[in-house]
């Protein structure tokens, strides 16, 4: 989840969405937002869900999406 750019700096929004995530808070900006539910950070671009960590066990999801384009 973590891209980093040219120069080896994170975006801002990236640096946030993370912060977010793993702080377990609700957030959103511009185009994308953390959800939380119970265990889950759900993330979501442009609506979309994009990806859930469960806070427990660590693990990560990634959606392609409906029509697996995504990635």
């Amino acid at each position: 989840m973590v891209r980093l750019l040219r120069r080896g700096v994170m975006r801002k929004i990236e640096s946030e969405m993370i912060a977010a995530v793993w702080n377990h808070k609700d957030w959103s900006k511009d185009n994308t937002s953390v959800s939380i539910k119970g265990s889950h950070a759900m993330v979501f671009l442009h609506g979309n869900h994009i990806a859930t960590l469960n806070r427990f066990d660590r693990c990560m999801e990634f959606y392609a999406g409906p029509d697996r384009r995504w990635f």
